[in-house]
């Protein structure tokens, strides 16, 4: 995480002028550097220990903060740093420049001098670099790291949304785009915000849909040189980084770029239980003998969930709902800060950009498919195989699909936690606008995408480390979005496009899997011995007394016969964090409000 804060006041104001000094002091005490320390504007970023830390003032109006890399360097393969133009007076022309001809995780800020009460903001389109906005009196304040100033520069009616909350319940994966307080939001990925006194204007610069609507390249770039090039441009950026193994294709693809990036990785690490579905080793090992990389095992061995693991866990603006193997997380900060580690670089986003889903939705692509009939028919016999349909159920999803297309829906779990009476918010996943005329199989591809960016938020190793994630990258989404799920799968296997790019690069055992491995005995087993604990601090917690939660069926869930005979072990999680993070923010509220009196 690059840390930076901006705010922008006006300086015939003496109680903003006061707040400004003291943010400034607040950031400076952190170890903070001014980047920009003008009358009424002020940016000021962590100090750079190592090269993650970058900024460019462009003017004296004009900040960019965070890493950018050249978009040509990266589709030949090569990695290069983006240039960032000097003296640019048009804002718009500069996000144009960044969205187009370069990319990263960054924000860029501009001011207008003739207008004291301006602020304008880019956001890079994936959402790398968080950046939250509120208001404190007469000061507009943004920042990627709240947590040190929220409590110096408090929102106006800053308290938790509840009904947001019980939407994260339901739906964690919206957790990128949306926080669930009062007074306090984030600025959504790949948008333009500008705001002006009590004005403000949106301006959408980058969405997937345009991409998933463009037509293949006749020639576009080699896919495996784009992945090393992108994982070579985060790995330029650490100082001492490490990764994880995990026995999956995303984790090996990132691993051999890794390999290939001419920089070491100061510890591989693989994480396993003792249940044969949980037990990945064999593919693990077979990829760190192919690439020759020195792998620590760890067992996740019997572990419960008490009073002290919950109190130790780092609580965040966005709840760590995305962190739910708290212990393989809080085990992988702790052997990354003993190596000294900045980053950890994952495979976390491979699934949904080279769609692993095993759905029928894909023989809707059957449609805009030029190949002759007597092909597709034997593709909606591989697929009725793979997705263990009859060949008439998925014949049936294709007439569907040119009849009556629809938006595909967002994922319901097993168990609905929520209490009935709450309203359903809409979600806020903004990368969904303008898809229900795609692919259905390609609107789930943007949906998982979209979800996927719940990883961007807190977890421990990410209080510890720079968590980075390159497969996530905009040149590989924009890469992969215009290609059809049909031909991401081949018709017959997940992933199946991208398995046939690495031949050669990971061994055959890896890429010739099927299926993935499973945690549910280690988590049903971890549950069960822990439900005394569940059911004290969720049974009449926060979110309980608040309404949030149906108390009948949290009940029932939270039996130890029901966990083990029922997988509804994520639903549990999620709560448990959501708790976690409630009970820490009414807290730090309730603080602040005894301050204000």
């Amino acid at each position: 995480m690059t840390g930076f804060i901006a705010y922008r006041w006006r300086v015939d104001d003496p109680p903003a002028d006061q707040l400004a000094a003291r943010l400034r002091t607040v950031a400076l005490d952190q170890g903070w550097q001014a980047v920009q320390d003008g009358p009424g504007w002020a940016v000021l970023a962590q100090a750079a220990p190592g090269p993650a830390y970058a900024s460019k003032v462009v003017d004296d109006h004009t900040v960019v903060i965070g890493s950018v890399f050249d978009r040509t360097a990266t589709e030949q393969g090569r990695v290069a740093d983006g240039v960032v133009p000097d003296g640019s007076q048009d804002f718009a022309m500069l996000c144009d420049h960044l969205t187009t001809r370069c990319w990263g995780a960054y924000v860029a800020l501009q001011i207008e001098p003739d207008d004291r009460s301006s602020l304008d903001i880019f956001r890079d389109p994936v959402g790398m670099l968080d950046c939250v906005i509120w208001q404190c009196g007469g000061m507009h304040i943004v920042t990627s790291m709240p947590e040190p100033f929220i409590a110096h520069a408090p929102p106006v009616g800053l308290a938790i949304d509840w009904l947001r909350a019980a939407a994260l319940l339901r739906f964690p994966g919206s957790v990128g785009d949306a926080l669930p307080l009062v007074g306090v939001e984030a600025v959504p990925s790949g948008v333009r915000l500008a705001l002006a006194g009590n004005t403000r204007r949106t301006t959408y610069l980058w969405t997937p849909a345009e991409f998933a609507r463009r037509p293949v390249p006749p020639a576009p770039p080699a896919l495996p040189a784009m992945i090393d090039a992108c994982i070579g441009a985060w790995h330029s950026r650490t100082g001492i980084a490490i990764a994880e193994v995990s026995g999956g294709l995303d984790s090996g693809i990132v691993a051999a770029g890794l390999t290939r990036s001419g920089r070491d990785v100061a510890g591989w690490f693989h994480y396993h239980a003792i249940d044969r579905d949980g037990d990945e080793r064999v593919y693990a090992r077979a990829v760190a003998a192919h690439l020759g990389l020195p792998l620590h095992e760890t067992l996740q061995d019997h572990r419960v969930v008490d009073a002290a693991l919950m109190a130790d866990v780092p609580v965040t603006l966005r709840p760590n709902v995305a962190s739910l193997s708290v212990f393989h997380d809080r085990d992988l900060a702790a052997r990354g800060r003993a190596l000294g580690a900045d980053t950890l670089l994952t495979g976390q986003g491979g699934d949904a950009l080279f769609f692993q889903p095993a759905t029928p939705l894909i023989a809707a692509d059957l449609w805009r498919d030029p190949r002759p009939w007597r092909a597709k028919a034997a593709t909606i016999a591989d697929l009725a195989g793979w997705t263990g349909r009859s060949i008439w159920s998925v014949l049936g999803t294709v007439l569907r699909a040119r009849i009556a297309p629809s938006a595909v829906a967002l994922p319901d779990y097993r168990v609905d936690l929520v209490a009935r009476d709450m309203p359903r918010d809409d979600h806020p996943l903004r990368w969904l606008d303008d898809t229900a005329a795609l692919a259905p199989a390609k609107q789930l591809q943007i949906l998982t995408l979209a979800a996927g960016r719940a990883a961007f938020g807190g977890s421990w190793c990410a209080s510890a480390m720079t968590v980075r994630h390159p497969l996530m990258s905009q040149p590989l989404l924009e890469h992969v979005l215009p290609i059809p799920a049909l031909d991401l799968t081949q018709g017959k296997r997940d992933r199946a496009m991208i398995r046939q790019a690495y031949a050669g690069r990971l061994p055959p055992i890896l890429l010739e899997r099927r299926g993935k491995g499973c945690l549910t005995p280690f988590f049903g087993r971890m549950l069960a011995a822990s439900m005394p604990f569940l059911r004290d601090y969720l049974i009449g917690g926060v979110l309980d007394r608040h309404h949030v939660l149906d108390r009948e069926t949290l009940a029932m869930v939270l039996d130890p016969e029901h966990v083990m005979r029922t997988n509804c072990y994520t639903e549990i999680f999620v709560v448990l964090l959501m708790e976690r993070w409630a009970r820490a923010w009414c807290d730090r509220i309730a603080a602040i409000d005894a301050a204000r009196a």
